[in-house]
């Protein structure tokens, strides 16, 4: 029996899963093991406890890191994988694979939907089907493959940026700073980005606000090109698992108050867009530089995120960054600030290791090419346009794909029969999303909670919350917001103990909570999505200027 082969290169049916004798019940992955694992012991170095509340499956040696993933599903996953396609294909949203051409969505795409409801069929298809409406609405392939190329690197350098590296995965690494985004440089792009918009032929009359579209093309270019590319290159281990996601170190230092509050928006208009319709895209998130304030701030940004990528949030203090780094990353593959080899800042053009420059080079062209770009028949396709000129070439010439692992286990073949249609109910169906406002999913999974004040306090966009903490040790974030004034913001008492703002607070993550070392582990939250608490945790993207 022959099987199609996605454009990552890997068989679109399970190796392991013939192997596995599980019963009918998915392996938890590695991050939901994390949300779900009683309290550590209390250490008696801070250096042991995090690595215990960070790596608490490290020792269990039946765990697979991979769970959930293509090659790596339990008999169970597998069969909602089919069900799940059965489904889509019924309602017109999937196209199988046939020996004209590929599927729709390969199995990777497909399994992120599943992955991101914990292979629940009816939460994952109502997102799936939304994303594919919005998608549609908003033209984003005519976008992406139509962005003008000096405006996407104007675009590029306002979020998380790739280094041309991966980690010891092989997925990639990118690196996002915020210091140099203060409110001249966001107000400036957001007439730019107005300007631009009123330029494009598909999308100038669309309501979508104009500074979503750079950021919807950046996403595509992870997903199309930057993605692909990684996952078709040699070397890396289990190069049977595709790659589907990203990481991030995320540099905060030298951030006031005030400018993460001007901020909020812009970097919450990122977390919440992933969330809602690119699941399962971000991996491991490094936050260095973090200020003793930082409890104030992580009170929203965690409401940005669903619960199993805030469990996989680093917080690293001063002296742990390159350590921690490195445990994940090899040092030649992080930047020299960080303690890494590699020569490479914010706003330089990806450092291509020899190995991915070797594969985008396969075709004949050299070095890094900016602006959009697909990853299509093993090679990289320019796309965009220069002074109005499509990028595209009008032919592909066929490039000699790498040599790939493949598996010895012959798979067998499916017998799973045409699912039924999920049952749309109040509590798993999302609400239809307008061009104009973007929510999370989670809305699929769970009617709207009654929120008392202490999950969910209104952020007033007029006034930065004070510098006042709750004195309890499950939570040291603010509860209300101040009174406007004009005077400098003092250094943070946090539990009583007054930190310098310079100085980088060890911190550390539990339950959803950021607390500093050796506070006792709160009580469980029920974590509020962007789309459950949407009027109270920012203004509307469509009002934002």
């Amino acid at each position: 029996m022959s099987l199609f082969k996605t454009w990552t290169g890997q068989s679109q049916r399970s190796q392991l899963s013939q192997q596995s004798n599980h019963g009918p019940q998915e392996a938890p992955s590695p991050a939901h093991n994390q949300t779900t694992s009683p309290s550590p012991p209390q250490p008696q170095r801070y250096s042991s406890f995090r690595n215990d509340l960070y790596q608490v499956t490290s020792n269990r040696s039946n765990a697979d890191p991979f769970a959930g993933h293509l090659n790596h599903l339990t008999p169970y996953q597998e069969s909602q994988l089919e069900k799940f396609k059965s489904i889509l294909h019924q309602q017109g949203l999937y196209r199988p694979a046939s020996q004209d051409q590929p599927a729709s969505h390969d199995d990777p795409t497909v399994l992120r939907y599943l992955r991101a409801r914990k292979f629940d069929i009816n939460g994952a298809y109502a997102q799936f089907r939304d994303t594919e409406k919005w998608s549609k609405e908003n033209k984003i392939t005519e976008l992406y493959e139509n962005f003008d190329v000096q405006f996407y690197e104007k675009a590029r350098r306002m979020y998380p940026q790739w280094t041309g590296h991966r980690d010891k995965r092989g997925i990639p690494v990118y690196v996002y700073v915020i210091k140099h985004l203060d409110s001249k440089n966001v107000n400036t792009y957001a007439k730019e980005t107005a300007a631009y918009k009123a330029k494009l032929p598909y999308h100038s009359s669309l309501s979508t606000p104009a500074k979503m579209l750079p950021l919807f093309a950046l996403y595509e270019n992870l997903l199309r090109f930057t993605i692909p590319l990684c996952s078709s290159l040699e070397g890396r281990p289990n190069p049977e698992v595709p790659i589907t996601n990203s990481n991030n170190i995320v540099d905060i230092s030298g951030v006031g108050l005030k400018q993460f509050w001007n901020l909020k928006s812009h970097m919450q208009e990122s977390s919440v867009l992933a969330t809602a319709h690119y699941p399962e895209t971000l991996d491991r998130i490094f936050i260095i530089g973090a200020p003793s304030f930082f409890p104030t701030v992580w009170g929203w940004i965690k409401r940005w995120f669903d619960p199993v990528t805030v469990n996989k949030i680093f917080i690293l203090g001063h002296h742990e960054v390159k350590a921690r780094l490195s445990e994940y990353i090899h040092p030649d593959d992080f930047p020299k600030k960080y303690g890494g080899n590699l020569d490479w800042d914010i706003g330089m053009d990806p450092h291509l290791d020899q190995v991915t420059r070797e594969a985008v080079e396969r075709n004949g062209g050299k070095g890094w090419i900016g602006g959009p770009c697909l990853w299509e028949q093993n090679q990289r396709v320019p796309v965009g346009t220069v002074n109005g000129k499509p990028r595209r070439p009008a032919k592909l010439e066929p490039v000699a794909a790498p040599a790939k692992v493949e598996s010895t286990i012959a798979p067998a073949p499916s017998t799973i029969e045409p699912a039924p249609l999920p049952v749309e109910t109040p509590s798993t169906v999302v609400p239809p999303l307008s061009s104009t406002t973007i929510i999370s999913a989670e809305a699929a999974q769970a009617p709207p909670p009654s929120l008392n004040p202490a999950q969910a306090e209104p952020l007033d966009s007029s006034n930065p919350p004070s510098m006042t903490h709750s004195r309890s040790t499950a939570s040291t974030f603010i509860t209300t917001p101040p009174a406007e004034t004009t005077t400098a913001v003092p250094p943070t008492a946090i539990n009583g103990t007054t930190k310098p703002p310079e100085e980088s607070e060890s911190l550390v993550v539990a339950n959803g909570e950021v607390l500093p070392a050796g506070t006792g582990k709160p009580p469980m939250e029920r974590f509020v999505t962007a789309a459950e608490d949407l009027s109270t945790l920012r203004t509307p993207v469509n009002s934002v200027s």
